[in-house]
């Protein structure tokens, strides 16, 4: 499972989106969440994804970055769960970062 998050510059509304890659052109692919909804998205990088999402209250475009987590002994909490950033570093390794956040 992939994870990204990312908030409108607009309105400041934070997204969160999870899903399983399940087409990849080139630099790009195509993320499809658990509930069967598409996302389009690009390799900026190698190491680095993006996903664009429409905002629902500004209608803008939103630009997610993939969550990248590093498991550490510090425990996971709210601080993790209600997280905005795109960096992770605790006992979750991003498996929950942004979970308050989640787009369906």
């Amino acid at each position: 499972m992939y994870r990204f998050i990312g908030k409108c510059s607009r309105c400041k509304a934070t997204y969160t989106v999870e899903g399983k890659i399940t087409e990849r052109i080139r630099a790009c692919f195509i993320l499809t969440s658990e509930n069967g909804r598409k996302w389009r998205g690009k390799y900026l990088t190698p190491f680095q994804a993006v996903l664009q999402a429409n905002c629902c209250a500004s209608y803008d475009t939103v630009c997610l970055r993939e969550v990248v987590g590093v498991t550490t002994e510090r425990e996971c909490d709210a601080r993790c769960t209600g997280a905005k950033g795109h960096q992770c570093s605790c006992s979750c390794g991003g498996a929950n970062h942004g979970q308050s956040f989640m787009a369906s």
